[in-house]
Parts: C-alpha cells; sequence; structure tokens
C-alpha cells in the first residue's frame, strides 16, 4: 500500500491491507447505542471502515487511478453521514472537495479550485455545512481565504472569521491555535471562538490559558465542550499525557487521564516519538490513538509493516483493546 502521513502525503507503491484483531485477554470497547461506533482507516487514496475493534473491515472508498500522483489531502465524517474531503488529481490539475456516502455509494464533486496555484489547507464537517480554507500561492506569500458552503456545493461563501485549526462537528465553533514550534519547549494560544446562527459570536468567544509542551495529537468533541491533546515535555520524550480541556465555559478546568507511553518491544513499539492521530469514539467515552509501524528498511510499506489502533476508555483512565492493519506505515483515521 502507499505508504503516507496524512497531512505530507509521501507518493509510494500500492499494496494490500490485512488486517490483526485485538486479542482476547484485552478489555473490549462496548459500542454505545447512536454514538461514534464506526473507525475509518485513511490511506493515500483509499478509505475503509471497520468496528471499534478492528473487525469488519470494508473497502468505502477508492481513488486510484494508477497515476502514482493523487491522493486524499485531508477528510472528515459529516453529521449527514457522509464522508467529505480534499482531494489531489494528477499533476497539474485543479485540487476538488468531494463527498460520499458513509456506505461507498453516491461519490460526488462539490468544489473545484480555480487555480492549480491555490491549495486547501482545512476542511471539517460543520453542522449542515462544509468549513475550509484555501491558501493562493500566486503571489510573493501565500493569501489564506476561509470559506463555507452547503453540503452540496451551493451558497459558497467567504467568511471573516478567524483561522480554523480544529472544528466542532455540530457547528458551534472551532479552535484556532497558534503554536510557536521556534522555541526549546513548544507554546500553544488556543482561542475558542463560537459560532452562533453562522455568526462569529466574538463575545462569547474566549482565550484559553497557554498550554506549554510538544502537543503529538489532539481531538475536539462533536458539540466543540471537550479538547483533548497529547502533551509530551520534550520533543524526545516518549511519554504522553492524555489530558482533557473543558471548554463549556472560559476558564474551563483542566485535567490529566492518564499517560501513554510509547510502546518499546512488541505491538505499536517506535524507535522514536512522534506525532499520532487522535480521535474521540463511543461519544466521549473513548479516545483512540493510531500511528504507523516501519518494521521493515524497505523505502516502499512490505507486509511486516502496520498502522497501529489503540483504544483507551477515558473513565476507567485504562487502556482498551488494539488492533493494526498490515501492509501501511502512514495513514490517519476519522470516527463517525
Amino acid at each position: 500500500m502507499k505508504k503516507l502521513f496524512y497531512i505530507l502525503p509521501l507518493v509510494c507503491l500500492m499494496f494490500a491491507c490485512k488486517k490483526e484483531s485485538s486479542t482476547p485477554e484485552e478489555e473490549q470497547i462496548t459500542p454505545i447505542a447512536g454514538k461514534s461506533n464506526t473507525v475509518f482507516f485513511v490511506d493515500t487514496f483509499r478509505v475503509y471502515a471497520t468496528d471499534l475493534a478492528g473487525n469488519n473491515k470494508k473497502l468505502i472508498l477508492d481513488e486510484d487511478v494508477k497515476s502514482g500522483n493523487n491522493y486524499i489531502m485531508n477528510i472528515d465524517f459529516a453529521t449527514s453521514k457522509k464522508l467529505v474531503y480534499t482531494y489531489k488529481p494528477e499533476t497539474n490539475t485543479k485540487q476538488e472537495i468531494r463527498i460520499i456516502n458513509a456506505d461507498g455509494t453516491d461519490k460526488k464533486t462539490i468544489k473545484t479550485l480555480a487555480s492549480t496555484t491555490t491549495s486547501f489547507d482545512f476542511i471539517a464537517s460543520f453542522g449542515n455545512k462544509i468549513l475550509y480554507t484555501t491558501l493562493d500561492y500566486n503571489g510573493t506569500s501565500p493569501v489564506l481565504d476561509i470559506r463555507w458552503m452547503d453540503e452540496n456545493g451551493a451558497n459558497d461563501a467567504k467568511v471573516n472569521w478567524p483561522k480554523p485549526t480544529i472544528a466542532a462537528r455540530d457547528g458551534s465553533g472551532y479552535l484556532s491555535i497558534n503554536s510557536n514550534y521556534g522555541i526549546t519547549v513548544p507554546t500553544h494560544n488556543i482561542y475558542r471562538v463560537k459560532i452562533v446562527n453562522g455568526v462569529f459570536a466574538e463575545t462569547n468567544s474566549f482565550n484559553v490559558p497557554t498550554i506549554t509542551g510538544v502537543i503529538r495529537g489532539s481531538a475536539l468533541s462533536s458539540d466543540g465542550n471537550t479538547f483533548i491533546y497529547l502533551l509530551a515535555p520534550t520533543y524526545t520524550s516518549d511519554k504522553y499525557d492524555v489530558m482533557s480541556l473543558d471548554l463549556s465555559k472560559k476558564d474551563g478546568a483542566t485535567k490529566k487521564i492518564m499517560t501513554y507511553e510509547l510502546p518499546k518491544t512488541g505491538d505499536g513499539a517506535l524507535s522514536y516519538p512522534q506525532n499520532v492521530k487522535l480521535t474521540f469514539a463511543n461519544g466521549t467515552a473513548n479516545v483512540i490513538i493510531s500511528y504507523g509501524v516501519q518494521v521493515s528498511t524497505n523505502r516502499y510499506a512490505t507486509k511486516d509493516d502496520y498502522y497501529f489502533f489503540q483504544s483507551i476508555d477515558v473513565e476507567k483512565a485504562t487502556l482498551a483493546n488494539k488492533w493494526k492493519i498490515f501492509n501501511e506505515y502512514g495513514g490517519s483515521h476519522i470516527v463517525d
């Protein structure tokens, strides 16, 4: 399978996937009816769905055109049970936003950029809208444009809002995060942006106390009231504190859930610390950490390489089940 990092895809050769379920002795996540219990694994140009144990894998989306230079850029799950994603077609082709039902049917292109010098920078499902940003590289410095539109591509309009970093799926707001990585220990200034009836509610928005450390992954609950993140003290630390921040009000409490230590042996073992993908699952009852593990030394992924998933029970502050998708060591995941 092609290897990629979700934000910065790497173009490579595609192989077949297989998965390994979590072991019987592990605590299994019990799906909560009506909550988020489908995991979508995102590869360079394919999306697979599994349950919360990595079982029942199904191919949902296949954008493979055999060109070797097309890929899915960013992807999100919409409240209408659709997948919305930015897509990079073949070389010298304008980027697009596409949408498809979560069962893999009815794929459509709803937005095509006007120029090949413009690129999508961010996309999120936002209530019954799609919130996205573009960067125009035609001038001496990139020009940011923040826009939103209906899920069918209609009513596409520019909005004068703070730059979004991570959005609440219900459309109530998002976080605008300004991180300073140019210092020994990074700092992160977070602004909780509230949107009310399609309008930036500045009087209801607020700043969050500065976070100091290396954020290795983060997620925002669907209602925007809980921000969870993995915080390491330094770039070389392999221990990540799982932190939860209450954003339902200004000056909400920050709580440490547990410390996740990257495995040094066995499943999920890494030789160096890295960023990971983090999402909520089962509403906010669980979180899932995922990252790639390269076992071989080949440039392209082999049957021994795999993408690793580890679930956490938030209330119990314990690790739950884990699973793998083989022939991968790059990718990402989202949850419905």
